[in-house]
């Protein structure tokens, strides 16, 4: 979180605050080990032990139940109640800020109060005012949002609304805004419905929630399949119980079957399972230079998320429950992991339990929790009292059934609302905060910001509904419908193996899976629930080649799917004099683990951006378990594989034009686009994941195009400051032109691509001269009819300029486009800006000799980097540049020879 971002957070504290107290607990462990059985055992619930009940995907118990802060003691919550916790938070934030009467504010005793002079007084005058008048109806969920239009489902007796509201590009039938039509603010409505519900039911705020934690429960799938969906909702807010069998050996072999990598299927032994878990938990706490927002602890320290072992089935050991065994099964498991950098994760304590029983043990693990869970940097937290009425909103649109909302729509929610969060940023900041305490699903990236997910577990039985499907293939084509074509049974079949094996999912089969009977939300909306699942990388189109130029296939690869094992003649070539190959570029991972969500994330961000190849006369395509072969262009190949901890990329060029070395060019874009994304990946996946880039010197020059000088010549540190500028050009400063070019379109257009479309002869024959080069046309206009369909992603910062100078509405600078940032340096609006950033790629990247930036021209242009992306961040609102160009700076690139 960068200084910003800090300061408005506690600009945000001065105008009323409210501590919590709230514990996520996460289950973890392989299949089979008991971890169900255990959370029911801690909830106090009946267990038939005789019965197996196995998790797919992820079963959530949100605030099952609260414990004392002072004796750590749990109290089931029977019939759970999310509106009794939202109304005891309601007179928390009350009580600290007015005089409470038989548990309800007192308006009289306010007038005369010396909070009138607080910090709070703005703030709570605005919550007074609504007290003062709450005789407005009680209204029920869906018709409390008079601007939301709400579908019903044939099946079932409730309101079902829509999945996703409109956002300005992505409409889903059922979900317009209609803001005009709403008399006042939701947050409004929704206050008032709460002070109006604590006047009739005044017991309610007679329990002081302030002495007590709410804790949620998260139960996740032990089988392999769902790992890949598993890291999306990992936090480090969350005290973990990592779970195993005690009655084996840590070295027995795990019966699930696992793929991993290129390797293919993989037989894990319990440790090597239990290791990966950490590693998974490890991945996704920040690295230490990273500042974290903790709410009551802005510090630069980064406290790992505490995992405790627990051992259960001990009464399967030979004497009966055993429990000293059992310790001595987990303390092979901690002798297995001493010397790792997981082992900090883990607390001073183990647990052996016996879940045929309410075991003794159970209420110490109770209490541990509580300790552990008071000891964590963000306990009794203090948060922004005017996030309350927002979040309080976004929950109710939740229980109303909404699923998904755009960003778009927060703002417009916050911006209707008197309490408001009053920056960009901070509401940022807000999301962030509800997404890390798990309340919703929220990436703060470029394209995945721009949908937030109100329901998590509703996003997770949504994936889960993919990996482990198991579709109904009716015998009769007429069972399909009118929505897809009809294959033959046999058909099928081959649809059904070829997603189980290849991972290729065709619409006909999502039909299959999301049938109108069983998920009727997802066939409704099921084109916008694969555009979703596209965004997050778990799904991609693939593109082909054909006679007519590109052209995107009309299935989707799914990565985390594939189980064909990779050839070796994929992995490694047998040395052909008609291809030429560059040597393998190593992204090596630090601490010795890459989770496979990242590969296959990283895999499907290629899947969209090249053609999968074939194998030579053959209609197979060569994608396997943790490697692809792409066709870059006509003549260049990629083969991009994972195998531990290293991802691999080597380029071959096809000599078939007498040309026999890779292009240099390519080969530095190809590279740029394979790290971009793997950090784009890493940032909201595995924060603490960290890379070196390892290179063979003498070959340098093939994967870095012009930026080196001599290929014989040694790398040094000014070559990697140079390196680094052109990283931070590349990635940070583009995605700010890109956003740019996004924001700033006409306003009669509806999207980038109609402005590019209105302005096609202005780009293209000008004074018969073309603004856009012939690359940029292709890039621009890969469609022969005319029509735009490449992607923001692929244009470059030259690209990016000349659009944004000639069809945005970003203002010339005062000297006109195409000056020098030092003839006008103090102006500083946002074309100054631009133009800036395109004279710092020219200086940089294209008149460099050798390749080389001394340390103090370093810290120059990164002082000006920071500035413009600073300045452009203020009028764009808060797109974390800033935070990624600090994270940039910070992070350990090397390139050495690795032979």
């Amino acid at each position: 979180m960068d200084d910003n971002a800090i300061r408005l957070f506690e600009e945000a504290l001065k105008d009323g605050k409210e501590t919590m107290h709230n514990i996520r607990i996460m289950v973890v462990g392989q299949q089979g080990v008991g971890k169900t059985t255990l959370i029911k055992r801690l909830l106090g619930e009946e267990v038939n032990i005789s019965e197996r009940h196995i998790t797919e995907g992820i079963d959530v118990y949100v605030n099952c139940c609260y414990a004392s802060l002072s004796t750590h003691k749990w109290t089931r919550q029977r019939k759970v109640s999310e509106q009794d916790y939202k109304l005891h938070r309601l007179v928390k934030v009350l009580n600290e800020n007015y005089q409470i009467v038989d548990g309800v504010a007192d308006p009289e005793e306010d007038a005369n109060s010396q909070q009138r002079d607080s910090p709070n007084c703005n703030l709570m005058c605005n919550f007074h005012n609504y007290y003062q008048n709450i005789d407005v109806p009680y209204f029920n969920s869906p018709q409390q949002y008079p601007d939301q239009n709400f579908s019903s489902t044939s099946n079932q007796q409730r309101e079902c609304p829509s999945i996703v509201v409109e956002s300005e590009r992505n409409t889903m039938p059922g979900s317009e805004l209609r803001e005009n039509n709403a008399s006042e603010s939701d947050n409004s409505n929704q206050l008032r419905k709460m002070l109006k519900m604590l006047q009739q039911n005044p017991e309610k705020g007679k329990q002081d929630i302030s002495k007590y934690a709410y804790l949620t429960i998260w139960d996740f799938a032990g089988q392999y399949a769902f790992y890949t969906t598993h890291q999306m909702f990992l936090t480090r807010r969350a005290i973990y119980l990592l779970v195993s069998d005690a009655s084996g050996m840590a070295s027995d072999i795990v019966e699930d079957e696992c793929y991993f990598d290129s390797e293919g299927l993989k037989k894990c032994k319990v440790h090597d399972l239990v290791e990966i878990w950490l590693n998974y938990i490890h991945s996704c706490a920040p690295p230490n230079n990273v500042n974290v927002i903790y709410a009551n602890a802005l510090s630069d320290q980064v406290v790992p998320p505490p995992v405790i072992l627990v051992g259960t089935h001990i009464d399967l050991i030979p004497q009966f429950c055993n429990r000293e065994d059992g310790l001595k099964y987990l303390e092979q498991i901690r002798s297995y992991l001493r010397g790792k950098p997981t082992i900090a994760h883990l607390v001073d304590k183990d647990f052996a339990i016996d879940n045929t029983v309410d075991d003794i043990e159970l209420e110490e693990l109770k209490r541990k929790i509580v300790e552990v869970a008071s000891q964590q940097p963000y306990w009794g937290e203090q948060i922004p009292t005017r996030w309350f009425l927002l979040e309080q909103q976004l929950m109710s649109l939740r229980d109303a059934g909404m699923k998904v909302i755009s960003h778009s729509y927060v703002e417009r929610l916050n911006q209707q609302g008197t309490v408001q969060i009053k920056e960009p940023e901070e509401l940022d900041l807000f999301l962030r905060y509800l997404h890390e305490t798990g309340a919703i699903i929220y990436f703060s990236t470029e394209v995945l910001r721009d949908n937030v997910v109100l329901d998590p577990k509703w996003l997770i039985d949504v994936l889960k509904s993919l990996i482990n499907a198991q579709p109904d293939i009716p015998n009769n084509p007429a069972d399909y419908g009118t929505e897809s074509k009809s294959p033959a049974h046999s058909d099928r079949i081959t649809i059904w193996s070829d997603f189980k094996q290849k991972g290729i999912l065709t619409l006909e089969l999502v039909d299959c899976i999301w049938t109108k009977e069983k998920h009727p939300e997802l066939h409704e909306h099921r084109d916008h629930m694969l555009m979703i699942m596209e965004q997050l990388n778990i799904i991609a189109k693939p593109r082909a080649f054909s006679e007519i130029g590109e052209k995107l296939e009309n299935y989707y690869l799914t990565p985390c799917l594939l189980r064909q094992e990779s050839p070796i003649d994929v992995i490694s070539p047998v040395q052909d004099p008609r291809m030429v190959s560059t040597p393998e570029m190593r992204c090596i991972f630090k601490e010795k683990f890459l989770p496979p969500p990242i590969f296959h994330r990283l895999l499907a961000a290629c899947v969209a951006r090249w053609p999968v190849a074939k194998k030579k006369d053959t209609s197979d395509y060569l994608i396997f378990c943790g490697c692809c072969v792409f066709d870059i262009d006509l003549f260049h190949r990629l083969t991009l594989r994972c195998r531990k901890h290293i991802v691999f990329a080597r380029i071959t060029r096809m000599a078939i034009d007498n040309v026999r070395s890779p292009d240099a060019k390519l080969c530095s874009r190809v590279r740029r686009f394979i790290t971009l994304n793997l950090s784009k990946i890493t940032s909201y996946l595995g924060q603490n994941l960290q890379y070196d880039l390892s290179v063979r010197c003498p070959p340098f020059q093939m994967w870095h195009g012009d930026e080196g000088h001599d290929p014989d010549a040694p790398i040094t540190p000014e070559h990697m400051n140079h390196a680094r500028l052109c990283v931070a050009l590349a990635t940070v400063c583009g995605n700010a032109m890109r956003e740019v070019l996004r924001i700033q379109i006409p306003s009669q257009h509806t999207d980038i691509y109609q402005a590019i479309l209105a302005n096609k002869t202005l780009l293209t024959r000008r004074h018969k001269r073309s603004i856009l080069n012939p690359d940029q046309i292709q890039l621009v206009f890969p469609d022969p009819h005319g029509q735009t369909t490449g992607t923001v992603d692929q244009f470059d910062l030259s690209l990016l300029y000349t659009l944004i100078r000639n069809i945005s509405t970003v203002s010339a600078p005062v000297t006109g486009w195409g000056w020098d940032p030092q003839d006008q340096p103090r102006d500083r609006s946002l074309g100054a800006n631009v133009e800036r950033i395109r004279s710092y790629r020219n200086h940089i990247s294209g008149h460099s000799p050798d390749g080389r930036m001394s340390q103090p021209d370093l810290e120059d242009y990164w002082n000006k980097f920071e500035a413009v992306i600073h300045d452009i961040e203020a009028v764009l609102g808060g797109h974390m540049y800033s935070y990624e160009l600090k994270k940039q700076k910070s992070q350990v690139i090397s390139i050495y020879e690795a032979c």
